[in-house]
């Protein structure tokens, strides 16, 4: 019998973070892929609406966004949500 795994992790980026917030973040993801090695799920909301997920760039070239892009792209993680899941008052849905 072959036995399979999911890791599910939930994440959540506040908004006001600071640089070295999203550093910490950003190697949090990558320890948690590294250490996993199997499958794994990342879900939350990381709250970065400058990323444009169709060209997975960054529109303002922020740091921290930019650092969270790199990230994902160098452990070959995929964005899987391309629409916006949610809007509050008069906020701007986004995706991320």
């Amino acid at each position: 019998m072959v036995t399979k795994s999911l890791t599910a992790c939930n994440m959540y980026r506040s908004p006001s973070s600071s640089r070295t917030d999203d550093e910490i973040l950003c190697n949090v993801i990558k320890k948690a892929v590294q250490q996993i090695k199997r499958d794994i799920i990342i879900v939350g909301d990381f709250n970065f609406p400058e990323i444009n997920w169709d060209s997975k760039q960054s529109n303002n070239n922020s740091y921290s966004s930019t650092l969270f892009l790199d990230t994902i792209q160098n452990l070959l993680l995929t964005q899987h949500v391309d629409f916006p899941t949610r809007a509050r008052g008069e906020d701007t849905p986004h995706i991320s």
